[in-house]
């Protein structure tokens, strides 16, 4: 059973997570996709278009939906009751199409926000909902990515940006705008510590490693500088210690 659902009608609003996910948890779905063969097979989304393509064999439906959600921006609350292991095969097909077919049988509510820009544009696709089929309420949905560790995994990769036209990065903006405000400054706020910190992390990598770079060229600076003191000195030792080298990495590449 299929349900579509304004989000600008709904009597009340959805539940969230309570608890923060960190990006380790978003990062670990991604791990799980390829442990569970979603990379050899094929799980691709183009964000231009919001289009699908999909091609799994008897992998698990939470780990394709926590994929397809933080690629395409849409929100999946699921009830734990209803994961299974799925196989189908979507070809170049509009989101929600693909959405539709992968949940085909299913107790699920499509959740729409606003159009966007465009005139007579139908509503914009936002969430999707999974229900056991005798349950009606809704008590055990969870949402598959907290909007916390959502957000800091897209703003630390810079994937939604204000100025970002695309459906994705609209349907996020959306998600957003229906928070309480404390909710949504606090998820912004949170986002945006994180990111300072992941650069400043990058910066003292990169000045470690340019400092390493530089030590490598002064050691190998003073060691030519050596080896030409020796040369002009003892053309002869110098000779035999170069021959020694020689050897020394030809039994290297050798072995």
């Amino acid at each position: 059973m299929t349900t579509h659902l304004n989000v600008n009608n709904r009597q009340k609003p959805l539940a969230f997570m309570p608890t923060c996910l960190a990006v380790f948890f978003l990062l670990g779905v991604m791990e799980v996709n390829s442990a569970e063969g979603l990379s050899p097979q094929k799980l691709q989304y183009d964000p231009n278009n919001d289009v699908l393509t999909l091609q799994v064999e008897q992998v698990s439906l939470k780990t394709v939906l926590s994929r397809i959600a933080m690629l395409s921006g849409i929100e999946v609350l699921m009830d734990p009751r209803v994961e299974q292991q799925v196989s189908v095969t979507i070809q170049n097909q509009p989101l929600e199409q693909g959405l539709k077919q992968l949940v085909r049988g299913m107790n699920s509510v499509f959740r729409y926000g606003e159009s966007g820009s465009t005139m007579g544009a139908k509503p914009l696709l936002v969430g999707l909902s999974l229900l056991p089929q005798s349950d009606a309420d809704g008590q055990m949905l969870e949402p598959l990515l907290s909007m916390e560790g959502e957000a800091m995994l897209r703003t630390m990769t810079k994937r939604s940006q204000a100025s970002d036209n695309r459906l994705a990065g609209q349907r996020w903006d959306q998600r957003l705008a229906q928070l309480p405000p404390a909710h949504r400054e606090r998820i912004i706020d949170v986002a945006q510590q994180q990111r300072r910190k992941l650069e400043l992390r990058r910066k003292i990598r990169d000045e470690r490693q340019q400092l390493s770079a530089l030590r490598r060229e002064e050691l190998l600076a003073e060691r030519e500088r050596g080896e030409g003191a020796l040369r002009l000195a003892d053309p002869e030792r110098y000779e035999l210690r170069r021959q020694r080298f020689l050897e020394i990495e030809k039994s290297i590449q050798y072995n």
